[in-house]
C-alpha cells in the first residue's frame, strides 16, 4: 500500500491583491482559507503526514492558525523564494519513495471536496501522476479604468 502525503502551500505574500496579510490568512465563516484547507485534509483521513509550506515572515501565525488541526505527524516548514522552491521544502521535509503518492495544494483554494482528494490518489496510482481541473464559467478581466 501507497503512503500518502499531503503538502499545503501557504507561502504567499498577498501582494497581487494588495493584502496587509496573504490571502490564506482571509476568514471565511470565522476561519481563515488555510485553516480550511488543513482541516479538510485532516479530515479525510488517509494522509501519512500533512506538511504545511509557510511564509516564513508568517510563521507564527501559521502555527497560531493551524495548530488546532494538526497530528503528530504532521508539521510546518519555511517556503522558499519560489512556489518551486516551496514545493521542494514541504518534499524533503517527508520520508517518502517513489511509491508513495503526494498531493499538492495551494492554501487559499480551500473549496475541494473529499471525493477529489480520492480521485486524484486512485488517477496517482493508475497513472503514476494526476490532477485535478475544472472547467471556468467566469471571465476573468483586468482594466486600468
Amino acid at each position: 500500500m501507497n503512503n500518502i502525503f499531503g503538502i499545503i502551500l501557504s507561502g504567499g505574500s498577498g501582494s497581487r491583491m494588495r493584502l496587509a496579510k496573504p490571502k490564506q490568512f482571509s476568514k471565511l465563516r470565522e476561519m481563515t482559507l488555510l485553516e480550511h484547507s488543513v482541516k479538510a485534509f485532516n479530515e479525510w483521513g488517509f494522509f501519512k503526514s500533512i506538511v504545511v509550506v509557510s511564509n516564513l515572515d508568517f510563521i507564527i501565525e501559521t502555527e497560531n492558525s493551524i495548530s488546532k488541526y494538526l497530528l503528530a505527524n504532521d508539521r510546518i516548514v519555511p517556503g522558499g523564494v519560489t512556489r518551486h522552491e516551496s514545493c521542494l521544502r514541504g518534499l524533503e521535509a517527508i520520508s517518502h519513495d517513489d511509491k508513495d503518492i503526494i498531493v499538492f495544494h495551494d492554501s487559499a483554494r480551500p473549496f475541494f471536496l473529499k471525493s477529489e482528494l480520492h480521485a486524484v490518489a486512485n488517477a496517482a496510482v493508475m497513472y503514476g501522476a494526476a490532477s485535478i481541473a475544472d472547467n471556468v464559467s467566469e471571465t476573468v478581466v483586468s482594466t486600468s479604468d
